[in-house]
């Protein structure tokens, strides 16, 4: 491939002009490879390729496509040109390096993008089709009969269950999966359920936060066989009777006597539980119900009962997270299958379940004996009101700064004098309190999907829940060398997602001698537009407060993303008081209903956070919102960190804030 010399094929054209003079500057920019400049304007590259390309094949392979309607035939000559390609002006791509280097680099298609920016309301996914196996065949009976489709009585409606029951259980696996995926029918997904597992039914009422099973009388079924069957008979629900809900699942004991699920496809079984449209009574005896997934203990909750909201924290000791990890799951009596059916106390819950977790463990630690006291505690369930909270997170960091003072003086070759810093004894005292925990790690998945070819498409159950954990600050190295017998124990950095946002501003401030998020900031705010059209948006930002800012990044990964901030340093959530903390509750909400209101089912989100006992002062909290997108499913580009976008960023956040108003 020759290329066109007549015009340069990639600038940097976006870069400042103050920037660009000064040659060291232009050097620093480029060693920290981010579309943020020290002067707090983001970069944007752009490609205007043009080619000549030699041919190099010695045959045609010419043959008919097809016809148009008039006979006309369709060849494929265009496919095999006699001379060599001579491309004058391909689609221009704009080439924009992450704002954090570990996240690669977004490439937009200026011709998808500009298409996009005549009418940004495009950017969406269409809502979830109705779905209905029962629908279809009472339509094919219609039509078989001779009938219209709207004249069905009571016994032939009775009768069109039955066929589709039967049906049903008739289907191959791979149209079963698919159905029992995007069905929206009730009736559909009951007799799905019921060919993957056994339920027990009766007559239930939640009450509070229990449900009971109350006794059927004669009058409800007078028949003791039939009561039998209600109770103990294999998916025995009675179509000629008002239908009882399920009030649990059968069981059956392994070879070793341990008592399991009595579940013939779990795969189905999962898919079924993880639809919305599977009436809820079904959702709560096969997967919400305490201890219906295992044995993993409630070790902490949240409840708002004049707001309806409730939610468990599930401790995982098992856990892929090394040191176990906390789930905050929405309670079976609050069931959230939708960000949009989320509250504000709902979110609240889970997240006062993170912080009050999180704090606990710190203080433990640190060994804080009096981090709680009785007047702290509301009741037996020991959740700490968010004034106890706010005191817990001040000692915490008054006992971490001792440390940092600590290790300072150590340092220092003055530091075992009294007069210049803390006294031997005392320094020996606070380094029994070092954390050998020192970060948080926090995400959510929201959403399912699975494919009848048995691809899961997203790796959390539908019904809304997000997970924490305590990563170490170190981890052993292992001895390899068995013969080795002088190998001493050491330790090396253990991983924390948030560690590369530090490493890297780090670096940014060393190169450029400015701290980073300053910068970031800056370039949100003052944002010029991708293309350079100034009669077009050119905001980044969706929502702003006095202490947080959600907005668009420049350099999306997903082409969806979303990216959550505060405005003032704040690196991790001990550093984050009462006001910030509901501010970035707030705004995690806000975002996650956002998104699923432009159609968005599935949504990774996650938390890059500073370490505890950092002394890094430029770092702050950030939040990336990740839906996935039907036709992207990631693949060669991907992997290589190449993120491929077809809108300019401004044009997805003014339709963000066109929908917040909406929801607002």
């Amino acid at each position: 491939m020759q290329k066109d010399r007549s015009k340069p094929p990639f600038d940097f054209t976006a870069i400042p002009e103050s920037v660009t003079p000064d040659h060291e500057n232009h050097e620093n920019f480029f060693q920290c490879k981010t579309c943020v400049s020290p002067n707090g304007d983001f970069i944007v590259g752009i490609h205007r390729p043009s080619f000549n390309v030699e041919i190099l094949r010695k045959n045609d392979f010419i043959d008919t496509l097809g016809t148009l309607p008039d006979g006309t035939e369709i060849k494929n000559h265009i496919n095999f040109p006699d001379k060599k390609v001579e491309e004058q002006g391909a689609d221009v791509i704009y080439e924009i390096p992450n704002q954090f280097p570990f996240r690669g680099t977004t490439y937009i298609n200026s011709r998808w993008a500009d298409s996009v920016a005549l009418r940004p309301e495009k950017i969406c996914l269409p809502p979830r089709p109705l779905v209905s196996m029962q629908d279809v065949i009472t339509k094919w009976k219609n039509q078989n009969c001779n009938k219209t489709s709207g004249s069905t009585s009571d016994k032939s409606q009775k009768e069109i269950k039955e066929i589709t029951r039967q049906f049903i259980e008739l289907l191959p696996r791979p149209l079963l999966l698919a159905l029992a995926e995007s069905s929206t029918d009730p009736d559909d997904l009951i007799a799905i359920a019921e060919t993957c597992c056994t339920f027990i039914y009766g007559y239930s009422s939640i009450d509070g936060y229990s449900s009971t099973t109350r006794d059927i009388s004669d009058h409800e079924i007078s028949d003791h066989e039939e009561t039998q069957k209600v109770f103990y008979g294999k998916n025995q629900n009675p179509l000629n009777r008002e239908r009882p809900e399920p009030v649990g699942l059968c069981f059956k004991k392994d070879k070793n006597g341990h008592c399991q699920l009595d579940i013939t496809d779990h795969d189905l079984f999962e898919i079924i539980a993880n639809n919305p449209y599977l009436p809820d009574s079904y959702k709560r005896a096969m997967v919400l119900v305490p201890g219906i997934q295992g044995n993993s203990e409630i070790t902490g909750e949240w409840q708002k009962k004049e707001e309806k909201s409730h939610v468990f924290e599930y401790l995982r000791r098992n856990s892929y997270i090394p040191w176990g990890h906390f789930a905050a799951n929405m309670a079976d009596d609050a069931i959230r299958y939708r960000t949009n059916d989320l509250t504000s106390e709902d979110i609240s819950g889970m997240r006062h379940l993170y912080y009050q977790r999180t704090y606990i463990r710190l203080a433990e630690e640190l060994n804080i004996q009096d981090a709680l006291s009785a007047s702290d505690i509301q009741g037996r369930y020991k959740q700490i009101s968010q004034e106890a909270l706010e005191n817990l997170r001040c000692k915490i960091l008054v006992q971490l700064e001792k440390n940092i003072q600590s290790d300072t003086h150590e340092n220092n070759r003055f530091g075992e004098s009294p007069e210049y810093g803390i006294h031997p004894e005392e320094k020996k005292e606070l380094r029994k309190k070092e954390l050998t925990f020192n970060s948080s790690l926090w995400g959510w998945n929201f959403g399912f999907g699975y494919a009848q070819s048995g691809y899961r498409l997203h790796a959390s159950h539908q019904q809304i829940h997000q997970q924490y954990a305590m990563v170490p600050s170190n981890v052993q190295k292992m001895n390899l060398h068995k013969r080795d017998h002088n190998h001493q124990e050491t330790l090396f950095p253990s991983y924390s997602c948030g560690d590369l946002v530090s490493d890297f501003v780090r670096r940014f401030r060393e190169i450029n001698g400015k701290n980073f998020f300053e910068c970031y900031l800056k370039a949100i705010r003052s944002n010029q537009r991708t293309d350079g059209k100034s009669s077009l948006p050119s905001e980044l930002a969706i929502h702003e407060d006095e202490k947080v800012i959600l907005f668009v990044p420049k350099a999306q990964t997903s082409q969806w993303e979303l990216q959550l901030m505060p405005v003032i340093p704040c690196g991790n959530i001990l550093e984050a008081d009462t006001s910030m903390r509901y501010a970035i509750d707030r705004a995690i909400l806000m975002a996650v209903q956002l998104l699923e209101k432009m159609g968005a089912r599935m949504v990774t989100t996650i938390e890059y956070a500073g370490r505890f006992d950092s002394r890094e002062k430029d770092q702050r909290i950030l939040y990336s919102f990740l839906p996935k997108i039907p036709h992207s499913p990631g693949a060669f580009s991907e992997a290589q960190l190449r993120w491929i976008n077809g809108h300019y960023p401004e044009d997805f956040a003014w339709l963000c804030r066109q929908n917040l108003k909406i929801l607002t």
